[in-house]
C-alpha cells in the first residue's frame, strides 16, 4: 500500500468516527428529551464502534 491510500484510508475511517459521534450524540440528546433508556444503549454501542475505530486509524 503506498503513503496516499494509507492517508485516504484513515480520512474515511475519520469521517465515519465523525458520522457515529454525531448520531450517537443525537441519540444521547433524544434519549433525555424522550425520556427513553433504550436510545442510551444504541448510543453506547456507537461510542463503542467509535473506539474500535480509533484504534484502527491510530
Amino acid at each position: 500500500m503506498n503513503g496516499s491510500s494509507l492517508g485516504t484510508d484513515k480520512e474515511a475511517v475519520l469521517v465515519e468516527m465523525k458520522r457515529l459521534k454525531q448520531k450517537a450524540d443525537r441519540l444521547l440528546a433524544m434519549s433525555i428529551r424522550l425520556g427513553q433508556p433504550g436510545l442510551v444503549v444504541e448510543a453506547e454501542q456507537l461510542y463503542r464502534e467509535i473506539d474500535k475505530l480509533s484504534e484502527y486509524s491510530g
